[in-house]
């Protein structure tokens, strides 16, 4: 959805067609020595043109803009969620203003378009007024059907898909979003990064303890062997005392 107040890139695409093929008719009809009436009128026209498509368009789409923003407080306000009171109030102040200079502008425009017809200066002027008044109930019903049809398709969601539903889905995507913190490696300050850095230091604490215990076993081996050496030493000993005594 748009959110910028200004006229569209495919309107003013289309206003620009519109407008080169005017003077290009223009040009024709002038080359072909027809008559086509006065520069003035043309002129008129299609400044006129270019003015009412910003007036209809931007002080419009500000004042449903801020509109919309009310709504959407409102709505936040029944689902129980905290919102501004300045938002509301700067919201309510923008479209009262938007409203007004709306208003103004298309009055203006059709008393100035009254004004050169009234002096004769173009014959469109007349045209160009009643467009003006006419177009100042063209933006509001094309935003209330907008409205409307924005407001059955919520309807439309909100059966289908219940709101309780939908946040209780959103808090279980929540709690798997901070368990996927909690798991992810990459972060240093995460569980399981914690938890791998704790499996390291043990098996490095098991390694030293596997390397110290075979130390050990090769210290009794070759304590073993020296005690078996010595039993076989003093064996030799008892043999030549018992010798010597028998001698």
């Amino acid at each position: 959805m748009r959110h910028s107040p200004f006229p569209s890139s495919k309107s003013l695409f289309t206003a620009g067609l519109l407008t080169i093929g005017v003077v290009g008719l223009l040009g024709l009809l002038r080359w072909l020595e027809i008559p086509s009436g006065e520069w003035m009128d043309w002129l008129v026209g299609i400044s006129g043109f270019w003015w009412l498509l910003g007036v209809t368009t931007i002080p419009w789409n500000v004042y449903f803009g801020a509109r919309r923003v009310g709504h959407d407080i409102l709505a936040s306000k029944e689902r129980g969620i905290q919102t501004s009171e300045r938002d509301e109030a700067v919201a309510k102040k923008i479209a009262r203003r938007a409203l007004f200079v709306a208003i103004t502008l298309h009055v203006v425009t059709a008393g100035a378009f009254a004004a050169l017809a009234t002096l004769g200066l173009t014959a469109i002027g007349w045209v160009g007024a009643g467009a003006a008044l006419l177009l100042t109930f063209a933006q509001p019903l094309a935003h209330l059907y907008q409205h409307l049809v924005q407001t059955l398709s919520e309807m439309s969601n909100q059966a289908r898909y219940p709101r309780m539903d939908i946040e209780t889905l959103r808090a279980d995507f929540q709690e798997m979003q901070c368990v996927v913190r909690r798991l992810n490696l990459d972060d240093s300050q995460s569980w399981a990064s914690d938890v791998e850095r704790k499996l390291q230091a043990t098996v490095s604490r098991d390694e030293g303890l596997t390397v110290a215990v075979h130390d050990v076993r090769r210290e009794m081996h070759q304590m073993s062997a020296r005690l078996s050496e010595d039993t076989q030493f003093l064996g030799n000993v008892r043999e030549l005392i018992r010798f010597v005594k028998q001698a």
